[in-house]
């Protein structure tokens, strides 16, 4: 219960949601990859979710879009590094 404290006050939020957050990451970041492209199912299990439903609910709960719709907009800039969009 301390360590969950010290978490809370020094980032700001739990760390059940900071690793979701982690994890939603590593989904974006291995959907720029090709070999991702069309298989959601697979990068959910590479991302650590449970499977595709918990991954897309899980972009509809930090983006209020859909993988396909989200992930439409997200580009590589010149150093290589993810960009999105928030609208």
């Amino acid at each position: 219960k301390s360590i969950y404290r010290l978490f809370l006050a020094h980032i700001g939020i739990s760390p059940v949601q900071f690793r979701g957050i982690l994890k939603f990451r590593q989904a974006v970041k291995k959907s720029t990859r090709f070999s991702y492209a069309n298989r959601m199912s697979r990068m959910a299990a590479d991302s650590g979710y449970y499977d595709q439903a918990n991954l897309v609910n899980e972009f509809k709960k930090f983006t209020n879009n859909t993988p396909k719709k989200f992930l439409s907009a997200v580009t590589m800039n010149a150093d290589k590094k993810i960009v999105w969009k928030f609208e």
